[in-house]
């Protein structure tokens, strides 16, 4: 009974370790690409025109 609580919690926390990294790796990314894309809508407007 202890060898299966000892897989399950390494199981829980490779878990944890693999969700850490993709967030500390897509935070940022999510982030950049906010900003990118404000200023790329921003600056669309100069090349549509007017109307419609």
């Amino acid at each position: 009974m202890l060898v299966g609580w000892q897989q399950r919690y390494a199981r829980f926390c490779g878990r944890i370790m693999v969700l850490s990294i993709l967030s500390l790796l897509l935070y940022p990314f999510l982030w950049a690409w906010t900003v990118i894309g404000t200023l790329w809508f921003r600056s669309s407007k100069d090349c549509l025109p007017e109307d419609g």
